[in-house]
């Protein structure tokens, strides 16, 4: 079991290492992902999560298709706290996210970033003056879902989300 363990977890590192001709993910965006993995993700879960991390990079091999499941939302938002990235309210802070995109990411995919920003931050700020739930997705809430209270963490886990969908050659923000 010990050897499996050491196994997933030393394969898993391998595949988050290798990040091709992207080169690396800026290491203020690592070090908050570290940081928030120990302390808002239980020891079980990380293992789960290690031991699916490795068969969907199996089946990824194979064609097959993955199924990847979020963290808890409390992972996400402690993300953007960790970074400072967060308004008094506990909402993503547009401004500061773009300081950041300027000192740490390099211009081509700093520009996509900043159109798929504006995308988010205009349908996050759409959602609460109609007082809807923000949809990471950008699509439409349903009637069902417009009656469900969404919490600042959940919030923060579909901003990041939705930044994770920009179109960039390398992704910066990763969700799941």
């Amino acid at each position: 079991m010990r050897f499996l363990v050491g196994f997933c977890l030393a394969l898993t590192l391998c595949i988050k290492g290798s990040q091709g001709a992207c080169g690396d993910r800026p290491n203020r965006l690592l070090a908050a992902e570290d940081v928030c993995w120990s302390s808002k993700v239980e020891i079980v879960e990380r293992i789960q999560h290690t031991t699916k991390t490795v068969l969907n990079f199996a089946k990824k091999k194979l064609g097959l298709d993955v199924d990847e499941k979020p963290q808890k939302c409390e992972y996400y938002q402690c993300i953007f706290q960790e970074m400072k990235l967060m308004k008094a309210n506990n909402m993503p802070d547009y401004e500061l996210i773009v300081k950041w995109i300027d000192n740490n990411i390099i211009y081509n995919q700093a520009k996509q970033l900043y159109d798929r920003l504006t995308l988010c931050n205009e349908a996050l700020a759409n959602a609460i003056g109609s007082d809807l739930p923000f949809d990471g997705t950008l699509e439409t809430s349903t009637l069902a879902e417009q009656t469900k209270q969404q919490s600042d963490c959940e919030t923060s886990l579909q901003f990041l989300k939705c930044l994770s969908l920009a179109q960039t050659e390398c992704p910066i923000f990763q969700f799941p």
